[in-house]
């Protein structure tokens, strides 16, 4: 055998063996590629593909061969032909085809009679703000109840996300309303009416103490609530709305979570448990 071939068929098998030996440890992870999350509609965007080894991308990555800088590989036939048949699965593969009618034939709506959602939402907040700029409470009572004093009952059918009521009272700021609170303490007579909130990162505090006969001040706590409240801006003020969380029949007593659960508000005020 001629010397010279033998060792230029030596070198040859070793670059081949070189080429293909992968160091333990250097298989990339997805977030090492930095590749983009795929997100679906209707769910929130899923979180890195780093612990997921079910994924297309993982796997993707553990049939793939790292080569080092400068060295290509020889691909084999059966390789090529691999690839070739996978390709032509992915061409012959029919698209999955939605059929339009699949909503309509369930819930039939005529196109010329919706809304943008945008003006959907528009109309409704105008209908809130002029009840709330108007002060018209109809379709409601006050009613005595025992161990509790006032409260309000509905006279009127209520679905879940109506808007039912404003807790009407002084809007003032945080530092003020701990001053009044502790004036208040003072007074033997005087009920707890501080509703104090949180908007766009500012407290606030809505001081219905005063006797107006709006009457939101008199709904009642309890834990299991059938009202929510949300701030609304109206003329760059906030004003405190209740929503019926839930539909409410006629006759039923509209409550909602104080939210207070210290020990002190606890002993002077044991109904806060409810």
């Amino acid at each position: 055998m001629d010397i010279k071939k033998y060792f230029i068929q030596q070198e040859d098998d070793d670059s081949s063996t070189d080429i293909l030996r992968l160091p333990e440890g250097s298989l990339p992870s997805p977030d090492d590629a930095a590749l983009p999350c795929s997100t679906t509609l209707g769910t929130d965007t899923p979180k890195g593909l780093k612990d997921d080894k079910n994924s297309n991308f993982v796997k993707a990555c553990e049939n793939e061969t790292i080569v080092p800088e400068g060295k290509i590989p020889k691909m084999s036939d059966s390789t090529n032909k691999d690839r070739t048949d996978v390709s032509k699965k992915k061409k012959n593969k029919k698209p999955q085809q939605i059929r339009n009618s699949q909503l309509t034939d369930f819930f039939p709506v005529r196109r010329s009679c919706r809304k943008p959602l945008p003006k959907v939402l528009k109309e409704k907040h105008k209908e809130i703000e002029d009840a709330i700029l108007s002060g018209k409470e109809e379709g409601f009572e006050v009613k005595e109840f025992p161990d509790k004093g006032r409260g309000v009952v509905t006279c009127k059918a209520l679905k879940r996300g109506d808007f039912v009521l404003e807790y009407y009272g002084e809007l003032i700021g945080y530092e003020e309303a701990l001053r009044r609170e502790s004036v208040y303490a003072t007074k033997e007579n005087t009920g707890c009416y501080m509703y104090y909130f949180k908007s766009l990162d500012k407290r606030y505090c809505i001081d219905a103490t005063k006797e107006s006969g709006r009457l939101g001040r008199l709904i009642n706590h309890s834990k299991k609530g059938n009202l929510k409240t949300q701030s609304i801006y109206l003329k760059e003020n906030p004003h405190l709305a209740f929503f019926a969380c839930r539909d409410i029949e006629p006759g039923e007593e509209l409550c909602y979570d104080y939210g207070d659960r210290s020990k002190q508000s606890l002993k002077s005020h044991p109904w806060l448990a409810l």
